[in-house]
């Protein structure tokens, strides 16, 4: 075991709360919002009123999630029922976390019913606004989306970031009920899980969802407050200027996915180039990249079982690497966007937590 070389400290706790209602019939293609942006690009606005204790809008977006988003990968995903008057389960919302610490808060209505408009609170509990009875306020909420006629919007998601960390969320919605040739046959109030109590006892309906986030972006990886370390990547398999003799491996071979690995084997795998990676493997959706993540956490002797950030990521990628076959220069498939976001974690957890370098 190598001495460490600096220890860092950070939790991320995430509480949310939230409602949904969107999702629309024909899915149109994603249409996003900046904060600094009051429309959208069908013109229908969208406002932040202020700042949720250090969280911020990033933006907004109609529909499904871009090409962009989508390759995040998300974690501790919780999702609940949209509840209309109370009684009627129009669809649900759902909460979770991405890799680079955003919170992303869904709403999705199903059947004939649609958005006319939303309210969404992110802070702590007993800062929701209410007035002087305890009812909640929602036109005091601070992100708001507005759409006009035609109605035609069934999902719309919130992307909020720099929340500190533990928050509710409050999430008020305006829906409507129309058939197929646009008459209107409802209208009704919705909040996320609404069919399951109140915001305040004294208060009229309104409700909120608890959310708790996990050990799943780069900022906890990087901050995690263990006495643990990890010799760099480019002390085992590419040339470290710092320490040329630790390219040197201690053991003969190292197990990863199940296979054992002799320095030469997997020297071969690291040194094998391709267009999207080249031969430093900087390309988290490789399996060379993966593979040298995790060999370099063996090869470091670093008690991973023991880190709330390495543990899940090493079990995910070896339990991937278990379906491949053994690797090699001939065999290195893509991972999926799991194994993707795992790999970072470890890459990232590396360089915060570098042991220091033997004479």
């Amino acid at each position: 075991m190598y001495p460490k070389m600096k220890p860092f400290t950070s939790v991320l706790t995430l509480c949310a709360l939230a409602i949904l209602i969107n999702t629309s019939c024909t899915k149109s293609a994603s249409s996003k919002v900046f904060a600094d942006d009051p429309f959208d690009s069908n013109g229908t606005s969208m406002s932040q009123q202020g700042s949720s204790k250090g969280g911020s809008l990033v933006e907004g977006v109609i529909g499904d999630l871009g090409a962009d988003l989508t390759n995040l990968t998300f974690c501790n995903a919780k999702t609940v029922p949209i509840c209309a008057g109370q009684t009627q389960n129009v669809g649900d919302v759902s909460v979770q976390t991405a890799i680079d610490g955003k919170t992303y808060v869904t709403y999705t209505l199903k059947g004939l019913w649609y958005i006319k408009e939303l309210h969404l609170y992110v802070g702590p509990q007993e800062e929701i606004p209410v007035n002087n009875s305890g009812n909640p306020v929602p036109g005091q909420f601070p992100y708001t989306k507005t759409f006009t006629a035609p109605y035609a919007n069934q999902k719309y998601t919130f992307v909020i970031d720099g929340l500190p960390p533990s928050y509710v969320v409050a999430a008020h919605a305006s829906l409507l009920k129309i058939n197929s040739s646009g008459t209107q046959l409802d209208a009704q109030t919705g909040w996320g899980d609404g069919c399951n109590g109140k915001i305040t006892e004294q208060g009229n309906w309104g409700t909120f969802v608890n959310y708790v986030g996990s050990a799943c972006t780069i900022k906890q990886a990087a901050n995690e407050p263990v006495e643990l370390c990890s010799m760099p990547v480019n002390n085992f398999f590419w040339v470290d200027p710092a320490n040329p003799n630790g390219l040197y491996w201690r053991n003969p071979t190292v197990t990863v996915g199940g296979f054992a690995y002799t320095q030469l084997e997997a020297k071969a795998i690291a040194n094998t180039g391709d267009v999207n990676s080249g031969p430093g493997g900087n390309n988290p959706d490789d399996a060379k990249y993966v593979f040298t993540r995790v060999a370099t956490i063996k090869l470091s002797g670093t008690k991973y079982e023991l880190s709330n950030i390495l543990l899940p990521a090493m079990t995910t990628i070896e339990d991937w690497l278990k379906t491949t076959g053994k690797l090699s220069p001939t065999n290195l498939p893509k991972g999926n966007s799991q194994v993707k976001n795992a790999a970072s974690m470890i890459d990232t957890w590396i360089g915060a937590h570098g042991c220091a370098i033997e004479e």
